[in-house]
């Protein structure tokens, strides 16, 4: 499932930077696009945040079967000791809805830029700078 977030948060910045590109701006610099990119990624996490805090507000078992699981894991691989249950009781600490849908609101916004700053190197283009060497048809007065 977590891969598909990322191709869905891949897509959405290449649509996005490329229509802002093409249509709005047709000479966009490398960081107004990584701006774009930034912009789009935190309009999409706050609704997502916002789901997620009502998901878990309704369902609390999911952070205690979350717990669980960590639990499960550290039993796994034998791990044990004083720093294995810091570790547990600093989740249950701070394992609450509301912290959960702002780490992942903050997860998926680095996220988005990191992803930003790989596509619009690939997708920006430098303004258009005119030169005496380049004509068009408004520097030609006699056509």
């Amino acid at each position: 499932l977590d891969n598909v977030n990322y191709m869905i948060c891949i897509s959405g910045l290449f649509i996005t930077i490329r229509k802002l590109r093409s249509d709005i701006f047709p000479f966009i610099t490398y960081w107004q696009s990584v701006l774009a990119g930034l912009f789009t990624i935190c309009i999409a996490a706050i609704p997502l945040s916002v789901c997620l805090y009502f998901v878990l507000s309704d369902s609390p078992e999911i952070i205690t079967n979350a717990l669980g699981i960590i639990e499960k894991t550290f039993e796994s691989n034998n791990v044990t000791g004083k720093e294995t249950k810091t570790i547990i009781s600093l989740y249950k600490a701070i394992a609450s809805p509301a912290f959960l849908s702002f780490s992942n609101f903050i997860n998926k916004v680095f996220m988005g830029f990191f992803f930003s700053l790989i596509l619009s190197s690939f997708l920006s283009r430098r303004k258009y700078l005119p030169s005496k060497n380049n004509s068009t048809n408004f520097d030609n007065k006699e056509q």
